[in-house]
């Protein structure tokens, strides 16, 4: 158990709770000879902050965001649920013992672990987090539990599917024009080509399915994939519309005119992948950067006057020492419980003892 001075960041002192009862004890004694032995029962009590500090080690489950893929950026979020109602508990993370985790914690060739971010009601949140109170349909009596969360922050390094997969995938789509340097009329010797660069495109899609999770939505290399099997699917029915006209110059006229649009949408599908990879990274490098901002100043002492989201009067007030007792939370349950029974009965007697009367 720590005091709290409301005044000050003092790194706290540490008290047992005989310690606390004591200088409850000592605080009413005061008050009492003060007042004359009538001593306020408000002023007999003293601000505590319950401090636990653990190593953690399990097995955790969370939902990869892999729109961005291979640019994705991964939050492993470990929370943490308070068993008492929120206005009488609050979690937050102790300001003078960082919260850290190994850097050999991982060992990944494939991701980069960068700065974790802290998520409570006085440090690394927004409203795009996930929520630090439960919902009330969640609980029998309706109450709200205060929640906090580390979250490990880890980046995967696009090298590998840029090189593996991007950079093949695009060789595939260059090839298939590889059909345009025969003559129209070759029509068996064009689909032959264009057909088996088409099954090479989906082998290709079923090595990026077993690099990722499934997922009900499209990644920007699913979208490429699927750009590439859509110019081969209009390639081969443009090489079917060039080998049945009849007119020499109106096949070649056509069959060019079929090449530059293809032409055309390929290039347009690379330039749009290398804008938005760009583009991603760039915002992703930004917010990594953010994210070590964040942390360093979460136990940044220096900091905790001027920053108002570290402000004690926001916190909540602790309960009773007696509300800690779990059977004194039963019973306090079954009171209420009693009491909202009995009042409903005694509504429907009156209000049947009053329908009786105008009878």
């Amino acid at each position: 158990v720590n005091t709290v001075d409301q005044t000050k960041w003092e790194p706290y002192e540490r008290l047992s709770i005989k310690d606390v009862k004591d200088r409850q004890k000592n605080s009413s004694n005061g008050n009492n000879n003060n007042n004359g032995g009538g001593g306020n029962a408000a002023n007999n009590k003293t601000t505590v902050r319950i401090v636990w500090a653990q190593r953690v080690q399990g097995w955790f489950e969370e939902d990869f965001e892999m729109t961005n893929f291979p640019l994705d950026v991964q939050h492993l979020h470990i929370g943490i649920t308070s068993r008492w109602d929120h206005k009488h508990v609050g979690i937050a993370y102790d300001k003078y013992t960082p919260s850290t985790i190994s850097s050999q914690a991982l060992t990944s060739q494939t991701f980069q672990l960068s700065a974790p971010r802290i998520m409570s009601f006085r440090d690394d949140w927004s409203v795009n987090s996930l929520p630090l109170l439960t919902r009330k349909k969640d609980s029998a009596t309706g109450a709200q539990y205060c929640k906090a969360y580390f979250a490990l922050t880890v980046t995967r390094h696009p090298g590998f599917v840029l090189k593996n997969v991007m950079l093949i995938l695009t060789l595939i789509g260059f090839f298939s024009f590889s059909t345009y340097s025969l003559d129209p009329l070759l029509l068996n010797e064009r689909q032959s080509i264009v057909l088996t660069l088409v099954l090479t495109t989906v082998a290709f899609k079923f090595v990026t399915m077993s690099m990722m999770p499934e997922i009900p939505y499209l990644t920007m290399l699913d979208k490429v994939t699927y750009g590439a099997l859509f110019l081969q699917g209009l390639m081969l029915l443009c090489v079917c519309i060039s080998a049945n006209i009849k007119d020499d110059e109106m096949r070649s006229f056509m069959d060019w005119t079929f090449f530059g649009v293809l032409t055309f949408w390929w290039a347009f599908l690379l330039l749009w992948f290398v804008f938005q990879f760009f583009t991603i990274r760039i915002k992703r490098e930004r917010y990594l950067k953010l994210c070590d901002k964040n942390f360093d100043d979460a136990f940044d002492t220096s900091k905790f006057i001027m920053d108002e989201k570290i402000n004690e009067t926001v916190l909540p007030k602790p309960p009773l020492v007696d509300e800690f007792c779990p059977s004194y939370q039963r019973k306090l349950r079954s009171t209420t419980m009693k009491r909202k029974y009995k009042e409903k009965n005694l509504n429907d007697i009156s209000s049947t003892f009053s329908q009786d009367s105008l009878a």
